[in-house]
């Protein structure tokens, strides 16, 4: 199997004024929406987590990392050097904007490889509107980054496939340099990078196989990531146990997890849809119309993309890893583009019966069901008020009604760093040390000095649980809940509780 050489050749010549035009379009709509409002809301925990790293020096952000960092180094040493330049939430940003950019070029390339031109402007429209790819590209986070260096290792593969056992080193060496770029990103690559050796193995069985070179770059890949390894199984150990001290190790995701994943894939976060019931149906009627449709008039091209979806997807389901609370599509997300460059393949068309037979291809009405669920979520995710987590908020709030003695309590203890990038404390008020002390893992949770009143923050998201025994042990210190104010996100719901001690009355003390 092979890709198909009556496309291949023309798909390799340059592009027609019409098709740049429409593809210069479509990636200035890309970037238009990765852009809007990119700055107006408040980074989340690990966003906060990421820049905070970036903003010390060099050798201090490795230490962190192998101290504390579940991922790889290369997206915080790309924002490292980027925040060189300028440090803000927007700047901050730039670099998954830009990866989500290069994403939508590369969904053009590899569908136009694969079936055709006008396959190609599908899968980069669908792609440019993908409320779910927008939400990554506004991330000071990896997922884009490293999705769009495996959609170039993919590309470079049909490229080395094209060239029928002639490619060169350079071709080899540069496929090679991006697997092991997309590894030191996120370890979850490794399934991506073995799912392409397998299918360059598949593809080439009969002839044309350039083993040793495949061998080498594979090897070579495997060699270097060697020396992060270690690190990587104790940061996994260290995250496992912090799991299951926490009662919230969910182990293996259950099939129906994953699949309501790669529906979500298609129409964006369930919470953002109006309906989601009808939006998670219509996408679900999306994906199998559609993969009947590719596989009725492109079923090589459809085969390659199912191997390099099924094959780190059932890895995944198989390999025992930690969790965190709940599983998450993103976890996968370097497969999301798959799902798009196929459903740009289908070309199954409906005929009309009537005075004159008319068809309407397949593709046209996936195209415009896709671009339509998303706009759903797309409208909703720029709302003004709508915030992944809204750290801004609550630090402000927090800040500005701060009294002498008062004493921040978070829970749990590690999100005191987010708050921390946020708060805008003044020098000369005089308060009572932070506690961040975890009651899980320290239940004698002692509040030094004599504050007068008590602020605990508290943060529920994919990564963070507070502890209720937190607010037993206030009462049981004589401190009672007060004011307080509930901040809901799509990542993380934010709250903070003022605390008074037993013998103010509740209306005292309290800000309006």
């Amino acid at each position: 199997m092979r890709v198909p050489t009556e496309r291949r050749n023309a798909d390799l010549r340059p592009g027609s004024g019409t098709e740049i035009f429409w593809l210069a379009g479509i990636l200035i709509l890309a970037t238009a929406l990765r852009l809007w409002r990119l700055g107006a809301k408040s980074l989340w925990l690990d966003e906060i987590m990421t820049v905070q790293k970036a903003t010390t020096s060099f050798a201090a952000m490795l230490a962190q990392i192998r101290q504390h960092d579940a991922h790889p180094p290369l997206f915080q040493i790309v924002e490292w050097l980027w925040l060189r330049l300028e440090k803000n939430d927007l700047y901050a940003r730039m670099p998954s904007v830009l990866a989500g950019v290069a994403c939508v070029w590369l969904c053009f390339l590899i569908a136009r490889r694969l079936f055709d031109r006008k396959s190609a402007l599908a899968a980069a429209v669908m792609a440019a509107l993908s409320c779910y790819g927008v939400f990554y590209s506004q991330e000071a986070r990896l997922h884009a980054f490293m999705t769009a260096l495996f959609l170039g290792q993919f590309c470079l593969l049909l490229t080395i496939l094209e060239r029928r056992g002639k490619a060169g080193w350079g071709l080899w060496l540069a496929y090679g340099a991006l697997g092991l770029a997309s590894l030191y990103t996120y370890a979850l690559c490794a399934l991506a990078i073995g799912a392409l050796g397998l299918l360059y193995l598949w593809l080439t069985r009969r002839r044309n196989r350039q083993f040793g070179r495949w061998l080498a770059v594979h090897a070579t890949i495997a060699l270097l990531f060697l020396p992060w390894v270690p690190t990587l199984r104790a940061r996994t150990a260290e995250l496992d146990a912090s799991i299951r001290a926490h009662h919230d190790s969910i182990g293996r995701p259950s099939f129906p997890e994953v699949a309501g994943g790669i529906v979500v894939w298609t129409i964006g976060p369930r919470a953002w849809q109006p309906n989601r019931y009808l939006c998670a149906a219509l996408g679900l009627g999306c994906l199998l119309v559609a993969a009947r449709a590719a596989w009725r008039k492109n079923r090589r091209p459809v085969k390659i993309l199912g191997v390099l979806f099924v094959v780190p997807l059932l890895l995944y389901l198989i390999l025992p890893m930690p969790r965190v609370h709940v599983y998450e599509p993103k976890h996968l997300m370097f497969m999301q583009p798959l799902l798009l460059i196929a459903l740009s393949g289908a070309r199954w068309t409906i005929r009309k019966q009537g005075e004159k037979a008319k068809r309407i291809p397949i593709l046209l009405i996936v195209a415009l069901g896709f671009v339509a669920i998303n706009a759903l979520g797309l409208r909703e995710y720029f709302e003004p008020g709508f915030e992944k987590e809204n750290w801004r908020a609550l630090a402000a709030d927090v800040s500005n009604h701060l009294q002498a003695n008062d004493l921040i309590l978070f829970n749990p203890g590690y999100v005191g760093y987010a708050f921390d990038y946020y708060a805008r404390i003044p020098a000369d008020l005089p308060l009572i040390a932070r506690a961040s002390a975890d009651p899980l893992l320290q239940p004698d949770v002692r509040i030094e000095g004599n504050p007068s009143r008590i602020w605990m923050v508290e943060d529920w998201s994919p990564v963070a649980r507070p502890s209720r025994r937190m607010q037993t042990i206030l009462n049981q210190k004589g401190w009672y809940p007060g004011t307080s104010r509930l901040m809901v996100g799509l990542l993380g719901n934010l709250k903070w509780t003022l605390y008074l001690p037993k013998d103010i009355a509740p209306e005292k003390g309290l800000f309006p």
